[in-house]
């Protein structure tokens, strides 16, 4: 039981982490088209302040967003896949034992 709910309580920091990372992308992708939008309709050429500022968004969302996918890729998704396969052996030897002693009632 308590490596289910340490499985568990991992399951939702990963998410956590992975969901960031998505709307990081999200930041970064918005970033893009309205620095794209912003450049056509002429804006950053009056503006120098507002250009540095979109820059500035644009870079924290991109690195921001390689660090939470970094932490996910190297830190939880190796860490959930172990969790799981242990809790599958565990499982698995629970069964065994379980047979063994369905066997011995089933011999008396």
């Amino acid at each position: 039981m308590n490596l289910e709910k340490s499985i568990q309580l991992l399951e939702r920091r990963a998410r956590l982490v992975r969901l960031g990372s998505y709307w990081g992308l999200g930041a970064i992708i918005a970033c893009i088209l309205s620095t794209l939008l912003l450049q056509a309709g002429g804006l950053f050429q009056n503006y120098s302040l507002v250009r540095q500022i979109w820059s500035a968004c644009g870079i924290v969302a991109l690195v921001t967003t390689a660090l939470l996918t970094s932490i996910y890729t190297y830190k939880y998704r190796p860490a959930l896949k172990s969790a799981r396969n242990e809790l599958l052996w565990a499982t698995i030897s629970q069964l065994q034992q379980q047979v063994a002693e369905l066997s011995k009632k089933s011999d008396s």
